[in-house]
């Protein structure tokens, strides 16, 4: 067994602490991380060792002394080691400090997001108000108001604990904990890396039901008679097709109509409900057509009329293309966050896709040229192509290769539509 060296713990100003070489590369001091020295201190002792000048050398600990000194910290606790710094690029020594910071960086364990939830749960129960558990923890305010939502929800607690679910994971599933199929849903999606998209589905899909229950009432309390199936079935004739004393027949004009009712269907894009109002008996009503001397019913296929193939069709193209939308959402969601990113790690294979993209030079890309590359500028909020143009020209340029790599799948990504899914060309 390894036997630790002699040591001695003194408290010294951070400023005075020099720096040797360190693994970290940049030290990324955030925001948060600074605050939070300021507020508690450094907790865990800098380990470092004293030259024959009797300066002292950090050897593990270059982050948390340079956020002390950042933060106005007047003293930290520095263990001093025995033995001579490893300053010597060629020194062994140096070459072990550097191993050792990577063993002892590379084996820290994060916190679970089970843990973290309880632990900001049982702050909250000692009386800490969210934003009082955000200040002492350097947590985002958002992150702790999720982290209690799940806390008072059994069922995401669990599921948390149980599938190592991630803080924005177990806060959708306590979203959705009234929904035990949308929840089985959800779980198997975190095993096969599609939970956002069956997130996002079953958002859809609620937020077209509330619409569908919302519109049933105000039709019900206006008197409307709310008809089955389609407005392309027969039962009833649009009021764009009528007309009263003249006059063409609207919502407002067919208010006293004794046979006014309404279909319920889905808007031309499927993402929304509309009504449809009609009459049923426009003869008896004494409406008279619009175009023409007869009043025709409506002549369109009726979905009772379809072969069992035929509706099974129509019933899978609704349900890949009510798919392909919420991907849709992901897709710009995951677009958005990739262009905000801060640029360090960029996807294998960048530089070639981005090169590959421009000699291509495809009809996705010229169109988003000459657009401004509007998709884009939505994706990154900004206004105009001369606010894209400064952003460039501002970022560093890891930044700027992750913003070229945007503007190019932001290109293909404009180009997509509803129809993609079932015709994909190689761009889509």
């Amino acid at each position: 067994a390894l036997v630790p060296a002699p040591s001695e713990l003194v408290v010294v100003d951070p400023n005075q602490l020099l720096a040797t070489a360190n693994v970290r590369a940049e030290l990324k001091l955030t925001p948060e991380f600074v605050e939070s020295i300021r507020q508690h201190g450094v907790l865990e002792p800098i380990t470092a060792r004293r030259d024959a000048a009797g300066a002292l050398w950090i050897e593990r600990g270059h982050r948390r002394a340079a956020a002390a000194a950042e933060a106005g910290l007047a003293a930290v606790r520095v263990l001093v080691e025995e033995g001579l710094p490893a300053v010597a690029a060629d020194d062994s020594a140096a070459a072990d400090r550097l191993v050792t910071q990577l063993v002892e960086n590379d084996q820290r364990a994060a916190v679970a997001a089970g843990d973290r939830i309880n632990a900001y749960s049982q702050l909250a129960a000692f009386g800490l108000k969210v934003g009082e558990i955000a200040k002492t923890t350097g947590a985002k305010k958002g992150d702790v108001d999720k982290a209690l939502a799940v806390a008072g929800n059994d069922l995401a607690s669990r599921a948390t604990a149980r599938y190592d679910l991630t803080l924005d994971e177990a806060f959708v599933v306590s979203d959705f904990a009234g929904d035990k199929d949308g929840v089985k849903a959800l779980i198997a999606a975190k095993k096969t890396g599609q939970f956002d998209h069956v997130a996002q589905r079953l958002r859809d899909r609620r937020d077209k039901a509330a619409a569908h229950t919302s519109l049933r009432k105000a039709l019900t309390d206006r008197g409307v008679t709310i008809l089955d199936g389609h407005p392309g079935d027969k039962g009833g004739v649009r009021l764009s097709q009528l007309k009263h004393a003249g006059k063409v027949l609207d919502d407002a004009g067919h208010a006293g109509c004794d046979y006014r009712a309404a279909y319920i269907s889905e808007t031309y894009d499927e993402r929304h409900v509309a009504a449809v109002e009609v009459c049923t008996d426009p003869v008896k009503a004494g409406h008279k057509p619009r175009y023409g001397e007869q009043i025709q019913a409506p002549s369109g296929p009726s979905a009772g009329g379809l072969s069992e193939a035929q509706k099974q069709e129509r019933r899978d193209i609704r349900e890949n293309n009510t798919a392909w939308r919420s991907a849709e959402t992901v897709r710009r969601q995951f677009l958005a966050t990739l262009m905000a990113g801060a640029g360090k790690t960029l996807p294998p294979g960048t530089r070639k896709f981005i090169a590959e993209s421009i000699a291509g030079g495809d009809h996705a890309l010229r169109r988003s040229f000459e657009g401004g590359h509007a998709l884009a500028r939505d994706l990154l909020k900004l206004k105009s192509q001369s606010a894209l143009h400064t952003a460039v020209s501002q970022a560093s340029d890891n930044k700027a290769e992750l913003l070229a790599l945007g503007l190019v799948l932001s290109a293909y990504e404009a180009s997509t539509d509803v129809h993609a899914w079932r015709h994909p060309s190689p761009q889509d």
